[in-house]
C-alpha cells in the first residue's frame, strides 16, 4: 500500500519518464498479486513458483466474483420481496460481471498490454529530451498522477461505508448489509452475520483492487498514447532548425513515430474495446439504476453506499471520456506542427509530399471507440449520461 501512495508523487521533476507513468497501475496490481512479466527460462525455481502462485490467487479471485454473481442473482429470484427490492441487485451484478470481464481480459491478454508497455517505454526513455519536452512530459505526468489521486479517493469513498458498517456493529451491534447476496442460512443472525459482514466486506476491498488496477493501467496508456502525439507535434515544429541532410532523417523516423502511435491506438482498441461498449452502455443503466436506488435506499450505511457508488461510476467513466478526448485530440494537433515546421523553405519536393500527407491522415482524429458504436469523447459522455439522468429524475417525481 505505501509503494502506490509514492507512486502517486513526483519525487523528482528532472528524472520523469515512461516508469513515472506506470509505477502506479503495477504497484496496484501487486496488491492483488498480479504480474505482467513472466519469468525468463533461466528464472530460479523459486521464481518460476512464486509468480504460478500469484497466477493461481488471481484466478482463485476469478472463481470467487464469478460465485459473487450467482449469490448476487440467487438473492434476486430468492429473497427479493417484490420487483423494486430486485432491481436493488442490478448495479452489484452488472459491476460484477465487469470486474469478471476485467480481470479475463487483463489475464488473457496480459502479454499484450505488457508489450505495448515496453514498447511505448522504449519508444519514451529512447529520445534525447530537450527541455520543452521535459517540460511537457513533466505537466502530463503532473496531470495524470492528479487525476490518479482523485480517481483513489472516489474508489476509496466506496469501502468508506463498509468500514463504517464494521464499526457500528462492533460498537452499537448495528445489523445491516448494503451488497445484497444470499446465503444459505440467516445472514441478520447474530451468530452468522459477522461471517455475511466479513465475507461482503473482503469481496468489496477486493473489487476496489481490481478496478483501480485494471482502470490505471488503461487510463495509463491512454496518458502516455496521448503525451506522445503531442511531443511528436513538437518534434514536427522543431524540424525546420535541422540541415537538409538531418532534417531528411529525423522526417523519417518521426514518420515512423506516427505510425507507431498509430498502431498503438489500434492495439489498445483491440484489447480493451469490449469493455469500452461495457462501460458505455451498461455504466449509463447503472447510473440511472443507483440514481433512482438513492432515492428509494432505507438505512444511512446503505444511502451512504449508493452515492459513493454512483459517484465512482460516474468519475470513472468520465476519466475515461476525458483520456480518449486527449488521445483524439493530440492526434490531430500533429497538423499544426507539421505546419509550424517551416515546410516552406523546403526544397525537397518528396519531403513536401511525406509532410502533406501527415497533414492529411493527421486531419482526422485517433479515436478510441466502444467497439465502433460510439466514440469515446467528451462529447458522447455529456450527450449520453446527462441526458439519461435528467430522464431518471424526471421519471423518479412520476414514480413518486
Amino acid at each position: 500500500m505505501a509503494a502506490v501512495l509514492k507512486s502517486l508523487f513526483i519525487e523528482d521533476e528532472n528524472e520523469v519518464n515512461f516508469d513515472s507513468f506506470i509505477n502506479f497501475p503495477i504497484s496496484c496490481f501487486k496488491l492483488i498479486f498480479f504480474s505482467f512479466v513472466r519469468p525468463e527460462r533461466s528464472a530460479s525455481i523459486r521464481e518460476k513458483l512464486f509468480y504460478n502462485i500469484r497466477l493461481t490467487y488471481f484466478r482463485v479471485l476469478m472463481v470467487l466474483f464469478v460465485l459473487c454473481l450467482a449469490l448476487i442473482i440467487a438473492y434476486a429470484v430468492i429473497e427479493a420481496e417484490d420487483f423494486v427490492n430486485a432491481t436493488m441487485v442490478i448495479p452489484d451484478a452488472a459491476t460484477t460481471i465487469l470486474i469478471i470481464m476485467k480481470s479475463f481480459i487483463t489475464y488473457w491478454r496480459r502479454d499484450e498490454i505488457w508489450e505495448i508497455c515496453e514498447e511505448l517505454g522504449i519508444l519514451s526513455n529512447g529520445r534525447s529530451a530537450t527541455d520543452i519536452t521535459k517540460y511537457g512530459i513533466a505537466n502530463h505526468l503532473k496531470e495524470y498522477l492528479r487525476g490518479m489521486r482523485i480517481f483513489t479517493v472516489m474508489y476509496a469513498s466506496v469501502f468508506g461505508p463498509f468500514v463504517l458498517q464494521i464499526i457500528a456493529y462492533l460498537i452499537y451491534g448495528k445489523r445491516e448489509l448494503m451488497v445484497k447476496y444470499w446465503f444459505p442460512f440467516d445472514e441478520y443472525d447474530p451468530g452468522n452475520y459477522p461471517f455475511a459482514l466479513l465475507f461482503s466486506a473482503v469481496m468489496n476491498w477486493n473489487y476496489i483492487t481490481f478496478f483501480v488496477s485494471t482502470d490505471s493501467m488503461m487510463y495509463t496508456l491512454m496518458t502516455v498514447l496521448a503525451m506522445e502525439f503531442d511531443i511528436l507535434r513538437i518534434d514536427f515544429m522543431n524540424l525546420g532548425a535541422s540541415d537538409v541532410v538531418e532534417m531528411k532523417e529525423k522526417m523519417k523516423n518521426l514518420i515512423k513515430h506516427h505510425l507507431r502511435l498509430l498502431n498503438y491506438a489500434d492495439k489498445l482498441q483491440e484489447i480493451y474495446g469490449v469493455l469500452l461498449l461495457y462501460d458505455f452502455v451498461i455504466g449509463s443503466m447503472m447510473i440511472c439504476v443507483l440514481a433512482f436506488q438513492f432515492l428509494i435506499a432505507k438505512g444511512l450505511f446503505t444511502s451512504v453506499y449508493i452515492a459513493s457508488y454512483l459517484s465512482v461510476i460516474f468519475c470513472r467513466i468520465f476519466f475515461l471520456c476525458y483520456k480518449g478526448q486527449k488521445v483524439a485530440d493530440n492526434s490531430s494537433e500533429i497538423v499544426q506542427g507539421v505546419y509550424f515546421s517551416g515546410w516552406e523553405n523546403f526544397t525537397d519536393i518528396k519531403l513536401n509530399k511525406q509532410m502533406l500527407l501527415i497533414m492529411i491522415r493527421s486531419q482526422r482524429p485517433k479515436f478510441l471507440t466502444a467497439l465502433g458504436f460510439a466514440d469515446v469523447s467528451l462529447e458522447n459522455f455529456s450527450k449520453c449520461k446527462l441526458t439519461r439522468i435528467k430522464n431518471l429524475l424526471n421519471k423518479s417525481a412520476d414514480y413518486y
